[in-house]
């Protein structure tokens, strides 16, 4: 009987220890407590992720102020670390449910490091925004461009194009509008070395009633805008060059639109200027059909 016994508990205990296994495996998969275990196994402050530090956190739609809010979260909150700006002052964060945005990198703890994390900024959204509490809008890259549109501080922008210095750059409005800024007055969030060449600031500026400008190269004997101080920009489409300030004085030439002439003087009430034309005469024109490069309060009072 004794023999016949330990040969039956030989061939049921391991049976018995699979029994057993597959038990504890089922109670461990139905207890509640079970999620809060293996949660607290993972590492408190994983890779790829940040906290919330500020009591109340916004998330933008772009990397900067300028852009509009999309969520906000409360301190403590733990968010996907997804990318960064050029100087990783923003940073893109993945949010629970999915919502994708932007906040400071001032008011969030990281657990990696910024550096390590890509630059890009979002698909679809603006690259920049105005810094200056105005700024032109312009149909080219000058300043002599005749001006399209007038932003206010903070419009977000999107940059698509530059000039070869980065001096100006090539944008589109939220409203649609396609024009030039000086890149002094606003924020880039991205490389500026990285967009497309679609201008130049070398050439002259043709102005045609009722048409924005075009850039075109200076012809012989003609000086770029860039190369004299104190020129103007001829707006008429033909103006008369007169011997004296007035329409009683006689017509010495005249200059076409878009054409440059320097500037020498003015009269008094600054209705008249006194010009040099590109061949070398000089002469006086009105001052209504001239777009001066310079202040016209620095120019003498010839008459």
């Amino acid at each position: 009987m004794l023999s016949v016994l330990r040969k039956s508990l030989s061939l049921t205990a391991p049976r018995l220890l699979r029994l057993i296994g597959l038990l504890l495996a089922l109670l461990i998969l139905i207890s509640p407590a079970a999620p809060a275990l293996i949660a607290q196994a993972a590492p408190a402050e994983q890779s790829g992720t940040g906290i919330a530090s500020a009591a109340r956190l916004n998330i933008r739609s772009g990397p900067g102020t300028g852009f509009g809010v999309i969520a906000t979260v409360d301190q403590g909150a733990v968010f996907n670390l997804i990318s960064r700006n050029l100087d990783a002052t923003w940073v893109e964060v993945a949010l629970v449910g999915g919502i994708r945005g932007w906040v400071s990198a001032r008011l969030i703890t990281p657990f990696v490091p910024l550096a390590s994390l890509p630059v890009s900024v979002p698909v679809g959204a603006s690259s920049a925004f105005v810094t200056a509490a105005f700024l032109n809008v312009r149909s080219g890259p000058n300043a002599g461009f005749p001006v399209i549109t007038t932003l206010s501080q903070n419009t977000p922008l999107n940059v698509v194009g530059r000039v070869s210095d980065n001096s100006w750059v090539q944008i589109t409005t939220p409203g649609g509008v396609r024009g030039w800024v000086s890149s002094a007055f606003i924020a880039v969030n991205i490389p500026l070395s990285g967009l497309p060449i679609t201008g130049s600031t070398v050439g002259t500026v043709i102005l045609q009633p009722g048409q924005p400008g075009v850039l075109v190269q200076p012809q012989p004997g003609q000086p770029a805008l860039g190369d004299i101080s104190g020129s103007g920009i001829i707006t008429a489409g033909s103006l008369n060059v007169r011997q004296g300030p007035g329409t009683a004085f006689r017509v010495i030439t005249n200059v076409r639109s878009g054409q440059l002439v320097r500037l020498i003087g003015r009269t008094n009430n600054f209705t008249w200027l006194l010009v040099q034309v590109p061949d070398g005469r000089t002469g006086w024109v009105s001052a209504t059909y001239v777009l001066p490069t310079i202040s016209l309060n620095s120019l003498p009072v010839r008459f």
